[in-house]
């Protein structure tokens, strides 16, 4: 149903598609809406309400913190009463990190991903798509030319693809 939904909205000249979801993720350059149709009733993709909460505090605070529980349970789980700050500089420098983002999107906004990489103890492989915004990384037309391939490169130069053999 929900792939007839948008397929139908979307297909009139009066509704614009792309700038429905620009609202939230920043103007998504080259979106196939044939994918985006199919995934719309599972929407919001990858993530559970855990998750769009963490995002939540941390916008309303401007701080890029671990999940607040309240006073007692940070207590509990961090012993202290607020949640501590993430510490990318505490990231083990043997992990392989790749990272990829874009110069458009508005919910990993590239000043903020590119002072997550500068605090890191590694150089990470980085992927920046000057034209992409969030939602162009899951349903660009030419994504799997664009990202994907090298993702999968990535785990390959350091066997990481036979990991769980």
């Amino acid at each position: 149903l929900g792939e007839l939904v948008v397929a139908t909205a979307c297909a009139s000249p009066r509704i614009n598609c792309s700038s429905l979801l620009s609202a939230f993720t920043g103007p998504n350059c080259c979106i196939d809406i044939r994918y985006f149709a199919k995934l719309v009733p599972w929407f919001p993709l990858a993530s559970s309400v855990k998750n769009m909460a963490h995002f939540g505090q941390m916008v309303r605070s401007g701080e890029w913190k671990q999940f607040d529980y309240g006073f007692l349970k940070n207590w509990l789980r961090y012993h202290q009463s607020t949640p501590p700050f993430f510490r990318p500089s505490a990231f083990p420098s043997t992990i392989r990190l790749a990272i990829a983002y874009g110069g458009r999107d508005s919910l990993a906004a590239p000043a903020d991903v590119e002072w997550f990489i500068s605090k890191l103890a590694q150089r990470p492989k980085v992927m920046y798509m000057p034209n992409y915004a969030h939602l162009d990384f899951l349903f660009a037309s030419f994504v799997v030319e664009d990202v994907y391939t090298q993702i999968v490169r990535f785990f390959t130069d350091y066997g990481l693809d036979r990991a769980y053999e």
